[in-house]
């Protein structure tokens, strides 16, 4: 199978950068390893974008993934781009894949500094979206 991925992003018109699942594998790795030994008893992850992330993270640190944020509980997300998603969780750790240099809103653990405006295309996003990748 090939991919046929357009140079640009027509929602947006910018640039596109695909997230490959084996970097997703090393971002939740280096992410997982960073929140080792914090104070954290449960994961939530914001729809959607910060779901799976919620999910492996949960395997990984064997604690539950959660519908509802309580005291001791992680929120993820996929990325930090504007920092408004984010910013609805005061007083809760925080983590994401990426975080945008410009972002209002750093998280508390992050695999990724992305330094550039592309939209990031992560393997779970679909062509009813904004991936483009071409199964045929």
């Amino acid at each position: 199978m090939e991919e046929a991925i357009p140079e640009e992003c027509p929602k947006y018109s910018i640039m596109n950068e695909i997230f490959t699942w084996d970097e997703f594998d090393t971002a939740v790795d280096k992410i997982a390893t960073a929140l080792a030994g914090k104070d954290i008893t449960s994961v939530y992850g914001i729809p959607r974008g910060g779901l799976i992330l919620a999910i492996c993270l949960s395997h990984r640190l064997g604690i539950p993934l959660v519908s509802n944020i309580g005291e001791h509980t992680l929120v993820v997300d996929d990325i930090s781009d504007t920092g408004k998603t984010l910013v609805r969780h005061p007083g809760h750790m925080t983590a994401t894949i990426h975080v945008a240099h410009n972002t209002s809103k750093w998280p508390d653990v992050y695999y990724q500094v992305k330094e550039t405006d592309n939209w990031v295309i992560y393997p779970w996003e679909h062509s009813n979206g904004h991936n483009y990748v071409n199964l045929t």
